[in-house]
């Protein structure tokens, strides 16, 4: 019985958490309608298209759609490249830019992806996609960019550069890496109207910069492949999940359902232990787990105690009586923290986020004590504070 339990105790952890965090629909083009087998083909990835499904030609102007599912058009295996989704199975390849210097012909293409809801007013969101480009691409580009509006955006008739658009999300440098996933990223504050996402490089010949990248290529063209695209309000907590106890051998989810987002670390006795927003754990001791999640530079902490039956638990919050034996105030603080008790306490240990012990004060009979901070540096620790009781571990953000 001890399984269905623990299904249900996740269950209802994972409910509790404020769902979807990332608000582009199929945001790694997973979820499709049919499998490709010609190119051109984005509209197979669900919620996602061109700019100008209107255009005169059918099968040209559009991005590209590989999928694992697909014989010859699967990520790693196809005629044009090999290469590995950044996750999952499948990702999508886009003319970004093309100049005939001829005949000063220009196009582009351009994807366009629905949010699962509109943006909020004057909300700070990080938008993020990643892009690398393609092995024979003629061109290497700057201005890559992920412009997000209400829908409208279209060219009518052919994809050409739309140069009066200034993306919220863009790379102001050349992106020349044929290897590695390079991202794009940046905050923007949202006017309260977006509720689609288009990501190309809208900008003129004149108003970019381009770079040979292949001068073996037959096409005067920028082919990059893209994946992974977020779209996150910067003020989204940290969540590592509930205090949980387990029985040895079994384990507990935590953190909130995976999705495309975030940059995680999680810590664990000094080790990173795991870099997705959430996972399975099963420690066969006592653990406290620190979570460390990072957007657009705005870094959060979270912590969570996993407590294993059959041990003394020395170590576990679990054992305090109910109510708070002691608590940190000022939290944030920069200098000095007071840490206020019902009682005198034992011992405070000082660990940061990678489990290392910073500072260890004993055996100090005062009630409240002062604790000075000026020396550390920024970011969440953990004070684990031991009285006759037992332990307490609390959060303290140094900023």
């Amino acid at each position: 019985m001890k399984y269905y339990y623990l299904i249900i105790i996740t269950c209802l952890t994972l409910s509790q958490v404020n769902g979807q965090i990332n608000h582009v629909l199929n945001p790694s083009f997973e979820d499709y309608s049919n499998c490709p087998f010609v190119q051109n083909q984005i509209y197979f990835a669900n919620h996602w298209n061109t700019i100008d499904t209107s255009i005169y030609y059918p099968t040209a102007m559009k991005p590209d759609y590989y999928n694992n599912c697909s014989p010859n058009f699967a990520p790693d295996s196809n005629m044009f490249f090999h290469k590995k989704p950044k996750s999952g199975d499948a990702l999508i390849t886009s003319a970004l830019y093309s100049y005939d210097l001829v005949t000063n012909y220009d196009f582009r293409d351009y994807a366009k992806g629905s949010l699962f809801d509109t943006l909020i007013l004057n909300k700070v969101y990080c938008g993020k996609f990643y892009v690398n480009l393609e092995s024979y691409s003629y061109y290497a580009i700057n201005k890559i960019g992920a412009y997000l509006d209400n829908g409208m955006l279209d060219t009518s008739t052919v994809v050409t550069p739309i140069d009066s658009i200034n993306a919220q999300v863009i790379s102001n440098n050349i992106i020349t890496d044929t290897t590695n996933w390079v991202k794009i990223e940046n905050a923007f504050i949202a006017n309260g109207t977006e509720s689609f996402i288009t990501i190309g490089c809208f900008k003129n010949h004149l108003n970019m910069q381009t770079q040979i990248s292949n001068l073996q290529s037959p096409e005067f063209t920028a082919y990059y492949l893209i994946d992974d695209i977020s779209l996150i309000d910067v003020t989204t907590p940290a969540f590592a999940g509930t205090d949980a106890l387990i029985t040895n051998g079994d384990s507990v989810y935590l953190g909130r359902p995976n999705e495309i987002g975030p940059e995680c670390r999680w810590w664990a006795n000094g080790a990173v232990v795991d870099s997705n927003l959430g996972f399975w754990a099963k420690p066969t001791q006592p653990t406290q787990y620190v979570l460390e999640q990072k957007i657009c530079g705005n870094v959060k902490y979270d912590t969570v105690f996993v407590n294993v039956s059959g041990h003394d638990g020395l170590n576990s919050p679990t054992n305090l009586p109910k109510g708070e034996a002691f608590r940190l105030v000022p939290n944030p603080a920069s200098s000095v923290v007071n840490i206020e008790g019902k009682q005198s306490f034992t011992s405070i240990e000082i660990y940061n986020v990678q489990g290392s012990l910073v500072e260890k004060i004993n055996n100090k009979t005062i009630v409240n004590y002062q604790l000075s901070i000026a020396n550390y540096n920024k970011g969440m620790y953990i004070l684990k504070v031991t009285d006759k009781n037992g332990v307490q571990c609390l959060k303290l953000l140094v900023e």
